[in-house]
């Protein structure tokens, strides 16, 4: 009889796809819970702070943060210095105005959170270390969130106002429009649009129709002056001349004129 000799298997085809295996299938990384969360869970279940690493390592944070924040107040007393003119003076002086520049509030807000966040490090590794104390680390990650949480609220608030382009208060009534039209040769006022570019810059834009004969360097210089009186210091002047006997309103000659130009070539 024959002997059956054993079977060899075929080696897989490498055009075939091979299936995945299920028990090495990666792992979905989950996203970190939020710093208040990972406090309030430490809280109940204080870990165990290598405080021999902490210490030296939030005093080394304290130190770098501290210079971060002088350097940044270095950087906010430049406003107004010599050898800065035009934008870059008018951006100091709206950052070192008492609104301040949502920017720089930013930046402050953010270099403080890091200041605090050294403080309470160092401040909880202290109290483990020689008070035994483990809870002193999530209740200092509680009072950090909730500072910068509540510091952070009116530069939200003030930053989603201004991407509005709200009106200033002051001029919203337009009962000072009454003072551009009292001007001389001021026929009427039109598409008048005043915004805040930031808390303590508004810019505006109007036309402003004359009699025939008027000036319209003077007469936009003229309205230069209400804008300014009412805080706004950059605006656009749109003054048409206004011709008699052409349709029932007379036919218009446009001019558009820059304030913010006029302002300095008077001030030249």
């Amino acid at each position: 009889s024959r002997s059956h000799s054993p079977s060899r298997s075929r080696p897989p085809d490498p055009a075939l796809p091979i299936p995945p295996s299920r028990s090495h299938s990666p792992s979905r990384s989950r996203p970190p819970d939020p710093a208040h969360l990972q406090a309030a869970s430490r809280l109940s279940s204080p870990p165990t702070l290598d405080d021999a690493r902490l210490l030296p390592v939030a005093i080394l944070g304290l130190v770098v943060n501290l210079v971060g924040l002088l350097c940044f107040h270095e950087h906010h007393a430049h406003a107004g210095s010599d050898g800065c003119g035009g934008a870059c003076e008018r951006a100091h002086a709206d950052a070192k105005s008492p609104a301040g520049g949502e920017n720089m509030r930013g930046v402050f807000l953010h270099v403080v959170a890091d200041l605090m966040g050294s403080i309470g490090a160092l401040i909880s590794s202290v109290l483990s270390r020689w008070l035994g104390w483990k809870r002193a680390d999530p209740i200092c990650s509680l009072l950090i969130a909730l500072v910068v949480g509540v510091s952070a609220v009116p530069l939200l608030r003030s930053s989603a106002t201004l991407l509005l382009l709200p009106t200033p208060p002051e001029l919203r009534d337009q009962m000072w429009l009454s003072r551009v039209t009292a001007l001389p040769k001021v026929r009427r006022v039109s598409d008048v649009h005043i915004w805040l570019h930031t808390r303590a810059h508004a810019v505006g834009t109007l036309k402003v129709v004359a009699a025939e004969g008027a000036d319209e360097a003077r007469l936009a210089s003229e309205v230069a002056a209400v804008l300014s009186r009412l805080g706004v210091h950059d605006a656009t002047v749109q003054v048409d001349i206004e011709r008699l006997g052409d349709g029932e309103h007379g036919g218009e000659q446009a001019c558009s004129i820059d304030v913010e130009m006029l302002d300095g070539m008077s001030n030249s």
